[in-house]
């Protein structure tokens, strides 16, 4: 029988993923793994390559962790706060992400040649997906206004919460900090889009 593994993949994949922040792309397999304490050997073994490595450590999840949220059926009188946790959801995960898209440009990898090489379907769109299709059963059960577009809503929810992504991970650290300093923190700033949009998508009589 064979022995269990000490380290498990995602326990490497979280060392990596430390270490390559810390000390970019160049940094060696052997930090890794030193900080696992497993041989270059291993890793190798696991993931095949460096790159692979990078890739698997870096990119998004196929599955990300909000997704759990939208496979939940809308609840009429809970959905405003239903779409808060799933936009708090993704606005962590893009708040992650920026820096790890760094990452890929600073090794010489066109995220966009990685994701057509890793997903059939890229994560940013199966989202968009599952929360076009969760909006839609929403406005089925009567818990949204008869008027609402599902995969339009589900694009400004999207589009909303990456333009805060892009705009605190690309523009704010080249900009003057009164810029961006009275801005909402990513968890405020979620809710906030969410009641922004909740006056033209809440059904009848629900509009607080």
């Amino acid at each position: 029988m064979a022995r269990p593994r000490q380290v498990t993949d995602e326990q490497v994949l979280e060392t990596a993923r430390e270490v390559f922040m810390e000390h970019g792309p160049r940094a060696p397999v052997s930090m890794i793994a030193g900080r696992l304490g497993l041989s270059d050997a291993a890793l190798f073994k696991r993931f095949g390559t460096k790159r692979e490595l990078l890739l698997a450590a870096v990119m998004p999840p196929e599955e990300p962790p909000f997704m759990g949220l939208l496979q939940r059926p809308p609840v009429p009188g809970e959905v405003q706060e239903q779409l808060v946790g799933i936009s708090t959801g993704i606005v962590r995960l893009l708040k992650s992400m920026i820096p790890r898209i760094s990452i890929l440009h600073a090794a010489g990898i066109d995220p966009r040649q990685a994701l057509r090489e890793r997903y059939e379907v890229p994560p940013p769109i199966r989202v968009l997906r599952a929360l076009s299709a969760w909006i839609a059963a929403a406005k089925e059960a009567g818990a949204l206004a008869p008027q609402v577009e599902p995969d339009a809503t589900a694009m400004m929810i999207m589009g909303s919460l990456h333009f805060r992504a892009f705009l605190f991970g690309v523009i704010a650290p080249t900009a003057a900090p009164q810029c961006t300093q009275e801005l909402p923190d990513p968890e405020a700033y979620a809710r906030q889009v969410v009641r922004s949009l909740w006056s033209g998508i809440a059904p009848n009589g629900a509009m607080e």
